[in-house]
């Protein structure tokens, strides 16, 4: 008979019952409810309506009894360790949607084709081999700038010879002067 009332889901059959109960049967009923709570897993979502309602219709005389705490330990340790693995799962369980968004909307990127974008700007670095040749290619113009002719048609190389030993400040004329 108890088995067929606990099965009941309407939560205004559930209040009434507990309000007609007397209550010297209000903590046997939360020791048995706390027993159907520990055994089958799919039976706990009804357990939890009824024992919120006795907890809510009963707490002022549940309130007054000295030793509550000892007679309802286990359903305390079981609603604390059921609440502790909650948030574990809960935990997890956000973890898991946004994995699976991330997922979802890679997928939905793989489908999609891509725009072809051309760069604006490319930037190549050159290899040491290049290097070297540009470096060459800078030497062998400088060379060629310093040959070229100055003022009086001879080759600066021949000039800075002259002015090291002296000749290219006399005139040709003034020859005989210095000497």
């Amino acid at each position: 008979m108890l088995n067929k009332v606990l099965q009941t889901r309407n939560s205004n059959l559930i209040r009434r019952t507990v309000l007609r109960m007397p209550l010297h049967a209000v903590i046997p009923l939360l020791q048995e409810l706390t027993k159907r709570l520990q055994g089958h897993p799919n039976s706990a979502v009804l357990m939890v309506q009824w024992l919120k309602c006795v907890l809510t219709v009963h707490a002022s005389y549940l309130s007054t009894l000295p030793d509550l705490v000892p007679q309802l330990g286990t359903l305390y340790q079981l609603m604390e360790s059921r609440v502790k693995t909650f948030q574990k799962l809960s935990h997890l369980h956000g973890k898991l949607i946004l994995l699976i968004t991330q997922v979802t909307a890679s997928e939905k990127t793989k489908g999609m084709p891509c725009p072809e974008q051309k760069a604006k700007l490319v930037y190549e670095e050159e290899k040491e081999s290049d290097k070297d040749e540009d470096v060459d290619e800078e030497n062998e113009e400088e060379d060629e700038d310093s040959e070229e002719k100055d003022e009086n048609g001879e080759d600066r190389d021949a000039a800075s010879e002259k002015e090291l030993n002296g000749d290219s400040d006399l005139d040709p004329e003034n020859e005989s002067e210095e000497e």
